[in-house]
């Protein structure tokens, strides 16, 4: 096997098998070109992956602490109406009483 591969070597010349191996070469250099490129674009995508998780964190922390703000509020605005409903209870209940003093 290798005597006849020797065979073949032997018959494409010195000039062909130059020429062959600078094509190797060069498609060794062009592998190595892409290799790099390659990893600087998954690099590259893997800063941008982290960044993009970063934004979607800092919203996530926004919306929650807007939410929370929201909720807040909205308990102020309950007490609120409780202690509004409360007086107007006592009110009512106050006008019953004086209604019962009027009658008796």
């Amino acid at each position: 096997q290798n005597a006849a591969l020797k065979a073949k070597v032997d018959a494409l010349g010195p000039e062909k098998m130059t020429e062959m191996e600078n094509k190797v070469h060069e498609q060794g250099l062009e592998i190595a070109r892409l290799q790099a490129e390659l990893k600087a674009a998954t690099c590259a995508y893997r800063r941008d992956d982290k960044r993009n998780a970063a934004r979607e964190q800092e919203a996530a922390q926004a919306e929650a602490a807007s939410t929370k703000h929201d909720l807040d509020a909205q308990k102020k605005i309950n007490r609120q109406l409780q202690q509004q409903i409360t007086a107007t209870e006592r009110q009512s209940l106050h006008q019953v009483e004086e209604l019962r003093r009027l009658h008796e």
